[in-house]
């Protein structure tokens, strides 16, 4: 909001206005996704990853579950396997 050179609230309500979805629930939908990529990637700790993006482990992986519908554990053994 600062580089455009408006209110932060203001940003929000016309973001969510045209898009249907907040703001802050975009920005975690964009922090899953990619810790989603970074699952299926790389073979950074699921710890790891979660601690990167700013949450602790056990909340990053309820977030994760609610947004995926399975644990970060999971896609992440389903992976590997097929490799």
């Amino acid at each position: 909001s600062a580089d455009l050179d408006i209110s932060l609230s203001w940003l929000s309500n016309i973001f969510k206005k045209h898009s249907g979805i907040s703001l802050s629930a975009f920005s975690t939908k964009i922090k899953l996704c990619n810790a989603l990529w970074e699952l299926v990637s790389t073979e950074k700790q699921i710890k790891t990853i979660a601690l990167d993006l700013g949450y602790k482990p056990l909340y990053f992986s309820n977030k994760f579950r609610a947004s995926f519908g399975v644990p970060p554990s999971d896609i992440r053994k389903n992976v590997f396997d097929v490799r």
